[in-house]
């Protein structure tokens, strides 16, 4: 990661993100229509790939703001 941001920028505009309702929402409703996705019988391989690499990605922003707030970079 770029030392272009101090820690302290990073962990306030994290926190910010964290709680911000309406982009907890999409990211929520991104994820669950990922996962939904998953549950469908008539599946193919391509669409299982894409739908799990959304839902891991929504996940690891989650986690990668919430180690901006703990100062983990």
């Amino acid at each position: 990661m770029s030392n272009k941001y101090k820690s302290e920028h990073l962990k306030n505009q994290a926190d910010r993100l964290l709680n911000d309702d309406i982009l907890n929402l999409a990211i929520a409703e991104a994820r669950n229509d990922a996962l939904e996705l998953l549950l469908r019988k008539d599946l193919n391989t391509h669409e299982a790939l894409e739908a799990q690499a959304l839902a891991r990605a929504l996940d690891d922003l989650n986690m990668t703001l919430n180690r901006y707030i703990l100062a983990e970079v």
